[in-house]
């Protein structure tokens, strides 16, 4: 099996070591023979309760490095990482997984922002651009946890592609301790890896990594040959010509580059078919890894187990509960229990059929399909708790800086540091299905529950973003997190009399002048108020707007994006930073599978051959800074 680490076990069971050497490569970790797993099944070998990770690489794949990375932190030992040589790029990221990190004298770390190769139209872009943007935050969060420091100065750090000497590393907090004696039968270098000590040499090596996981795939060179070919015999059939009788060379060669265009676009449609489904396959495994990598920071830490039942695992057991109800078949549903305990090496398995449901497999089902499905909350700022609140401090006066004479006393500014409480409430929604509706789709309906339950809860988020206005529940009181009621009691909403030119041009210029953010700002309005804004047109009949994508230009106003959310009403339009609003979760998304229960003290599950699936949610948000977000309301226009 072709990897690019080795793991190295004590005899004596005291300490085991991971060497990661060379390039973390996507094209072995993604192919057939290795996989994340793989890596993950060879973490169980360890012996020990103390792990050493050596790591000598200049990075490589981004996906791969958080999946290491993630898994390094889940492993229920003392992880001590020692860099020897270099730690560059995404290797750097895994070295933040130690819970105790040393760096031999000489050696380099090197931080820099996530890039990636794209293709495609405008939307692939942004697709890209978002997909990056997201990734960039989940290693942010990585490297201010670590350092401690803030996710703003980190940025910096990023921005500026910085380069560490083991000293450097260890006064930035990256590192925790300069090591200053080599054990007597252990090498400086233990790697193989063969990297230059400079940092011109080192970045030299990086781009050359870089060129070569950015090559033409198989089938973009297979159509720039047979292009190439074809320029080749054009150039041959015009040296022709010229020598030949011209009536009769025309008509020859007239015949014969027809059938070559014909021929040329036949090929050139086939490779680019070849080469779309195959970037689309790449994309995707990107996505989904992408988000298990942001689920897993999303969720609350999960207790280890020694089994753990496969995500297949759990999709066949869903059916087959659902199909023992309807063939009132127990005993198979049991059996099936109990092998698929066996097949994971647990020995007299007893199972009863319920302990196959593990609530993590479906809950991270449906936030995947949640990323598919969202809009708003992919913007927004996110803080996952376990503790009842969250306190943040708000800057709601100060004065900055100011003018000093020369030799003078400066100024004290007096800034006013609002305290600000997020206390999470429950929300959640059950869906029951009649057992007999999934006798012959028995596989289908799984992912239609789950999309359902997506779409939902994504819903639910542009709701608690948008328009939530609070109120009683029970004995609960629940204070307003829309940013509709907010800010029109905050009085930050503006007025447009119609659907005119002038009317949406100036609504659009007050909004932008009183929405004080250096951010992206982003437009959110419905599809109906959207439509009516997009298609005014100016004093000469030209549309006031000018759509790309997601991506609209304003004139003189500049560029913004538009996003649209069926929760508001006709005629809001809410404009601002959404990174200036923070969404605050506790506990993570729950789930739990029923066939036994009352809903609504109507339905009988057991009685009525019926299951139901629940999904509950601890949530609340609200705004960072207020100066950040306006409000335009236009007529209704249903």
């Amino acid at each position: 099996m072709k990897k690019f680490w080795q793991l190295k076990n004590s005899v004596e069971g005291s300490e085991s070591t991971l060497i990661l050497d060379g390039a973390i490569a996507s094209e072995t970790w993604w192919g057939d023979e290795v996989t994340p797993q793989a890596f993950r099944d060879e973490l169980k070998k360890i012996n020990s309760n103390k792990l050493t990770v050596q790591i000598n690489s200049p990075g490589g794949d981004v996906w791969a490095g958080v999946s290491i990375h993630d898994a390094l932190k889940e492993l229920n030992a003392e992880v001590t990482v020692r860099v020897s040589g270099l730690a560059a790029s995404i290797a750097s990221v895994i070295a933040m997984a130690g819970d105790k990190i040393v760096i031999t004298p000489g050696s380099t770390m090197m931080v820099h922002r996530a890039s990636m190769l794209a293709m495609g139209n405008a939307d692939d872009m942004q697709k890209a651009i978002d997909m990056l943007e997201t990734v960039e935050d989940g290693i942010l969060n990585i490297y201010a946890e670590r350092t401690g420091k803030t996710k703003e100065a980190v940025k910096e750090l990023l921005d500026a592609e910085t380069w560490m000497s083991a000293e450097k590393a260890v006064e930035l907090g990256f590192a925790d301790e300069v090591l200053s004696k080599v054990k007597d039968d252990e090498p400086v270098n233990a790697f193989s890896g063969n990297f230059a000590f400079s940092m011109s040499a080192t970045k030299e090596s990086l781009e050359n990594f870089a060129s070569k996981v950015h090559e033409k795939s198989e089938a973009e060179a297979k159509v720039q040959a047979e292009v190439e070919a074809k320029e080749v015999e054009e150039k041959n059939i015009k040296k022709a010509e010229e020598a030949e009788a011209k009536a009769k060379a025309d008509e020859a060669i007239k015949l014969k580059v027809n059938k070559m265009t014909e021929e040329e676009k036949k090929l050139k449609a086939e490779a680019e078919a070849k080469l779309a489904t195959e970037n689309e396959a790449k994309m995707q495994k990107q996505i989904e890894t992408a988000v298990e990598g942001i689920v897993a920071k999303a969720l609350p830490a999960q207790p280890k187990s020694v089994a753990k039942v496969s995500d297949r695992d759990v999709r066949e057991n869903f059916v087959m509960q659902m199909a023992s109800l309807y063939n009132k078949n127990g005993s198979a549903l049991q059996g099936y229990a109990v092998e698929a305990a066996e097949r994971r090496g647990v020995q007299n398995a007893v199972a009863d059929g319920e302990n196959l449901w593990v609530d993590e497999v479906v809950r991270n089902d449906i936030l995947k399909a949640y990323t598919q499905t969202g809009r708003i909350g992919g913007l927004v700022d996110r803080e996952s708790i376990t503790a009842d609140t969250l306190k943040i401090l708000v800057e709601t006066a100060g004065t900055g800086f100011q003018p000093v004479a020369l030799g003078a006393v400066k100024t004290t500014d007096t800034p006013v540091w609002t305290p600000k409480t997020f206390e999470p409430f429950e929300w959640a929604v059950i869906v029951p299905w009649k057992d007999g509706d999934q006798k012959r789709t028995s596989i289908n309906i799984y992912n239609q529950i789950i999309q359902y339950i997506a779409s939902e809860y994504a819903k639910l988020e542009d709701k608690i973003i948008l328009t939530y206005a609070g109120g009683t529940v029970g004995a609960e009181t629940r204070p307003a997190s829309g940013l509709v009621p907010i800010l029109t009691t905050a009085n930050r909403d503006i007025q447009a009399a119609n659907y005119s030119s002038a009317e949406v041009v100036s609504a659009l210029a007050e909004a932008y002048g009183q929405t004080e953010s250096d951010g992206t700002i982003t437009l959110v309005a419905n599809r109906s108020t959207w439509a009516q804004m997009a298609t005014s047109l100016d004093g000469f009949d030209r549309p006031l707007f000018n759509v790309v994508g997601e991506e609209v230009s304003a004139g003189a106003l500049g560029s913004f994006r538009v996003v649209t959310s069926s929760v508001l009403a006709d005629g809001d339009v809410v404009i601002g930073n959404m990174a200036d609003y923070l969404v605050v979760t506790r506990g993570g998304l729950g789930t739990l599978f029923s066939r036994e229960a009352y809903i609504a003290d109507v339905i009988n599950l057991f009685t009525q051959d019926a299951s139901a699936l629940r999904a509950d949610i601890d949530i609340t948000g609200g705004v960072k800074r207020l100066e950040s977000f306006s409000l335009i309301q236009f007529p209704t226009t249903s």
